[in-house]
């Protein structure tokens, strides 16, 4: 039997929470009071990283999960993947209890962990065949080709044949999303998969992640976490925020910035890359739009 929740959770968080555990729902993934509870360590109380979370990710839908350190957004993830055991409720994966069927889920998902988990001695390519052929892509000319396509995605080509310990933190970062998305799997988790990366490697990344959900099945899903609510606006239909391990509210992004934004964030490009002209953007600004504006970061490279 599933709990109804907190009474006092917002009105979209309970709309959400009834919608998923109705017995017509067909999300591909379903989370349906999911809790997890870590046991007691040198003393200390048991920690309880997520409190009955009830959320569903629908077809074709990239669902971002937003949330400070220890939101919960990882230990969701990690149960969707079978790395921990639930200590209540239940998810459903195309249909599949993961608690029960996890060996099937495993054949239909790719998972971007947190961490980059990837083997020293192997290549580039090495890595994404291996991933490929548990994929059932068929060995030969087909297995090369996906291969060659998924490495000139996120512009690891050129070092296709070279061993991952050689590699930066981008580029490890770039090849576990590579990983994650050969052969087309049909749920694909991305634990905050831009970390680590320079703005125009991360904006080559979402490219990859918008033209992977436009070529998914009609039953598929990503799941998606990040810091960042641009990150979430360029690539997510819907936006969980979570906090203390709990849904805090749920919507597109359009949608909770109206409801509890305070500003806008702009972004200028400039031809001349030099200090004069950030500063004349930032002269501009505040004249024209909103005297109370303020740069978040020092210009680079003609980005204001």
């Amino acid at each position: 039997e599933l709990k109804v929740g907190d009474s006092d959770d917002p009105d979209d968080v309970v709309a959400e929470r009834t919608r998923v555990q109705a017995d017509g729902c067909t999300d591909p993934v379903r989370l349906l009071d999911l809790r997890k509870v870590f046991a007691s360590r040198g003393g200390a109380p048991p920690k309880i990283a997520l409190h009955g979370l009830s959320l569903g990710v629908r077809a074709r839908e990239c669902l971002g999960m937003l949330g400070h350190n220890g939101a919960g957004k990882t230990t969701a993830i990690s149960m969707l993947c079978g790395l921990y055991a639930p200590t209540h409720g239940d998810a459903r994966v195309l249909g599949l209890s993961i608690r029960t069927a996890m060996a099937a889920i495993h054949g239909a998902m790719g998972v971007c962990p947190q961490h980059d988990v990837l083997w020293r001695d192997l290549s580039a390519a090495e890595h994404v065949a291996f991933y490929a052929r548990l994929r059932q892509v068929p060995k030969g000319a087909a297995l090369k080709r996906e291969v060659r396509r998924v490495l000139a995605d996120v512009a690891l080509t050129a070092w296709a044949d070279k061993p991952s310990r050689s590699f930066s933190g981008g580029m490890k970062r770039r090849l576990s999303v590579a990983c994650a998305l050969v052969g087309g799997p049909r749920i694909v988790y991305l634990d905050e998969p831009s970390t680590g990366l320079d703005p125009a490697s991360r904006r080559r990344l979402w490219r990859v992640i918008t033209e992977f959900k436009e070529r998914a099945n009609d039953d598929g899903a990503i799941v998606l976490t990040t810091h960042s609510m641009e990150e979430a606006e360029v690539l997510c239909d819907r936006v969980a925020i979570m906090s203390e391990g709990r849904l805090r509210c749920i919507g597109t992004s359009a949608d909770i910035k109206r409801r509890f934004g305070e500003a806008y964030k702009l972004t200028i490009h400039t031809v001349s890359h030099a200090p004069e002209a950030a500063e004349a953007v930032q002269a501009f600004v505040t004249r024209e739009l909103s005297a109370d504006a303020r740069a978040l970061n020092a210009s680079m490279g003609g980005t204001t």
